[in-house]
Formats: structure tokens, sequence, C-alpha cells
């Protein structure tokens, strides 16, 4: 994604395209110049795409919820895991299904241990 231009140049990284997408609401803008300026809608496409960039963005543009020492629990569910790696719910229960990730079915929820959660979360939080 680059512009030949004659002007002054603005350079963001993927931190502040994300900061700059969710703060001023360029989704909203974008969606309102779909069908109008061209130019201007090409524009925020390429700050959302450069806003996409960072590894620990979702698709949804939320930043991952990492765990903190203080939080602890005893059992975690495909929610928490979710919140914790950034992973969809479907990619986790495929993971329980095919034995990547030890778990118990209690009721309707999947249920991993403290131990089991931490090793899933630092394999798929790394970057």
């Amino acid at each position: 994604m680059s512009r030949i231009t004659d002007g002054p140049v603005l350079i963001l990284s993927p931190a502040d395209a994300a900061m700059l997408w969710q703060q001023a609401q360029l989704n909203d803008l974008r969606v309102k110049h779909r069908g109008g300026d061209r130019k201007f809608y090409d524009l925020l496409v390429s700050v959302w795409q450069l806003s996409m960039q960072r590894p620990d963005i979702a698709r949804t543009g939320i930043e991952t919820r990492h765990p903190v020492a203080s939080e602890e629990r005893d059992v975690w569910t495909v929610n928490h895991l979710t919140a914790a790696t950034g992973r969809a719910g479907r990619t986790i229960r495929n993971d329980i299904a095919i034995g990547t990730l030890p778990a118990t079915k209690t009721g309707n929820a999947w249920c991993v241990t403290t131990a089991d959660a931490q090793t899933y979360i630092d394999t798929y939080t790394k970057h």
C-alpha cells in the first residue's frame, strides 16, 4: 500500500492506525462514503488495512485481553480462553475435540484446568 504524492506525508504505525480507526469511528465514515468519493474511501480502507496488521488486534479491531497475574481461577471456559488468546471459540472447541487442549464437559460448558489453560494461552499468544 503506497502512494505517490507531491505534498507532505503522514506515516502511521499499525498501532496508531488502530487507535485512530477506533477513536475516530472511521468505520462509520467508511460505510458512509462507500458509494461516494472513491479517493477518500480508498484512504479509509488503507487505514483499516494498516490497523489490522497489528498481531494483537483481532478481526473485530478490539485488542485481545490477556489474563493478569491477579486473575486466578480454578477452571477456564472456552469464553475465558477466547478473551485471553483472541482465538475464536469454534477454534478452541476444535482444539478440544482433536485433543490439543485437554478439557472436560460440565453441563454445556467445556472446563479446562488452570495449568492446561496457561499452556494453551502461552502457545497462542506468542508473537
